[in-house]
């Protein structure tokens, strides 16, 4: 597929998403949709993924579906054939070192091999490849400068540098107050300095200095969203640095934390600083203009402006057909080429 050929596309619509060409004005943001009637195997889409051939690959309540700018070629589980993907409830995607997609489904991490076609279940020798001996992985994440993170299933993670061919282990240490916590990896982002920010599932957020090795930042948010352990954490980077925290299964908005001035602040429907119309956040990006977009369940899109922090509202408009579909937002996704996708919960 020839870049221009899906540049051209891009240009004039955006599945079940926007595209930045409206005045930015109070829900003045136009959208095209796509959905089952295009191709689409579900309406509910989980998450979005665009690989380096400039596929959009989008994981559905039912099925996972590569989009190349005119037509879904869909891959669905089949009980009778181990080749097939191994549960149609697709919830994250990313491309590994060797351009293999890792895709998390409700049944487990799949492997699929866009040479052949085909996923594999068993990823245990494709970790071994890596160095990495587990049997199991909550996630993988690509990193600044061509890293790999690999997020154990179990306590801590893998750094893997392709260049070098290179593994490290990043584990608790009992005895070494500066390593990072006990509680499990659940996501994981850099920031644009090259440190690693994670959250943990007991609520603990850390910065992880590559070059040491040591945690530098330590900041406890166990009580801001419940008092249980949660693996539906999730962690953003802007690029002013302000690194943004919310649980997806909980109603408690969004917290961002500014490192420099070692500043927490919430963002909700009775925050002071900006005021959310939902609670329920299910995504944070940035686009090319630094405005942080806030995707809700209930509330649509919630814009907001970082200089001022004012918010304005994208929402559904009966009255028209280049709104948002609905308000209910399951997942939010920028690409490369400067295009916000949405995905909806039905």
């Amino acid at each position: 597929m020839k870049r221009s050929l899906m540049t051209g596309v891009f240009v004039w619509i955006v599945l079940l998403s926007m595209s930045l060409t409206a005045p930015a004005q109070y829900n003045q943001y136009q959208f095209s949709h796509l959905d089952i009637n295009n191709g689409l195997p579900h309406n509910q889409v989980n998450c979005f993924y665009k690989d380096v051939r400039g596929f959009i690959w989008l994981g559905t309540l039912s099925g996972l579906a590569r989009y190349d700018g005119y037509n879904f070629k869909v891959y669905r589980h089949k009980i009778k054939d181990k080749s097939t993907i191994s549960d149609s409830d697709v919830r994250n995607i990313t491309e590994g070192p060797d351009g293999k997609l890792w895709i998390l489904t409700r049944a487990g991490m799949d492997i699929y091999d866009p040479a052949t076609e085909l996923f594999d279940h068993d990823i245990q020798p494709e970790l071994k490849k890596y160095g990495i001996h587990e049997s199991s992985l909550r996630m993988l994440k690509k990193g600044e400068g061509g890293i790999f993170w690999f997020l154990s299933a179990a306590t801590g993670l893998y750094r893997y540098d392709p260049k070098s061919k290179t593994t490290i282990r990043i584990e608790h240490e009992i005895r070494r107050e500066n390593s990072i916590a006990a509680s499990p990896v659940i996501d994981l982002s850099e920031d644009h300095a090259g440190n690693v920010w994670m959250i943990h599932a007991d609520g603990t957020l850390e910065m992880y200095k590559k070059q040491s090795g040591n945690i530098t930042q330590r900041i406890d948010l166990s009580g801001k969203f419940s008092n249980r352990e949660s693996d539906t954490y999730r962690l953003f980077i802007d690029r002013q640095g302000l690194v943004w925290v919310y649980d997806i299964s909980t109603s408690t908005g969004v917290y961002f934390f500014d490192p420099v001035q070692k500043a927490l602040k919430k963002l909700s429907k009775n925050s002071e600083l900006a005021r959310l119309n939902s609670d329920i956040v299910t995504g944070v990006i940035q686009d090319n203009k630094d405005n942080i977009w806030i995707s809700t369940d209930h509330g649509g899109i919630n814009l907001v402006d970082k200089k001022n922090f004012s918010v304005r509202y994208v929402l559904n408009n009966e009255d028209d057909n280049k709104s948002l579909s609905q308000n209910n937002i399951s997942s939010i996704y920028y690409d490369n080429l400067g295009i916000v996708w949405i995905g909806t919960f039905r």
